[in-house]
């Protein structure tokens, strides 16, 4: 909550093809307490990512947009998606940045709302139809947890950075129960949504 630097990854590979045309949005993650007031990553209707800071006064404080425009069905992709109080945002795909911005230094995450990964909320409808198989998420006041060039392609190989620069770490390996584990320092394990089930040491 209100933190000056965040980054997020997420591994995944989806059951369907994924472009132009697309019937609705596949949210990988949002953080969200109200309509001016959130962060998000998700794929629209243009087949693109969206990496997305809406203000509490109002406003995009920054819209981030891939040129990757088609996700390939059984494919895994992982994403990284940053923000920080340097100012810099940046959105990565297969550890390749592909957009970035450095606006008026953003305001602090929302200081409220559960982080739901797959999804734009608990029990939500506009998740990814596939198969999460990682998330590494840094948190922090200052920009110092902010990545290195080299730990975002460590990342896009499923390496996390330093354990200082890992608040939450899920492996998605338990393979039964509701509860994924934080392999990270910040220990808030996650709780998995009735529509998600476990497939071969891997949340589906």
């Amino acid at each position: 909550n209100a933190k000056a630097a965040i980054h997020i990854t997420i591994r995944f590979k989806l059951d369907q093809t994924f472009e132009t045309g697309a019937p609705g949005d596949f949210y990988l993650f949002q953080k969200y307490i109200d309509g001016n007031n959130y962060i998000r990553a998700y794929l629209a209707g243009d087949g693109k990512l969206y990496w997305v800071q809406e203000n509490p006064v109002g406003g995009d404080e920054f819209v981030l947009i891939s040129t990757t425009a088609s996700w390939t069905a059984d494919v895994l992709y992982i994403v990284t998606v940053s923000l920080t109080d340097t100012p810099t945002q940046r959105l990565l795909v297969n550890g390749v940045l592909e957009a970035s911005s450095a606006v008026a230094t953003p305001v602090l995450t929302p200081a409220g709302g559960d982080i739901i990964i797959g999804s734009s909320s608990d029990g939500g409808t506009n998740g990814i139809i596939g198969t999460i198989s990682f998330v590494c998420i840094g948190v922090g006041a200052t920009a110092t947890v902010a990545l290195t060039a080299a730990e975002e392609v460590a990342l896009s190989k499923g390496v996390p950075p330093a354990t200082a620069k890992v608040q939450y770490l899920f492996l998605m390996d338990e393979g039964r129960g509701v509860t994924a584990t934080d392999r990270g320092s910040a220990g808030g394990n996650g709780t998995l949504d009735s529509a998600c089930t476990w497939a071969y040491g891997q949340v589906k």
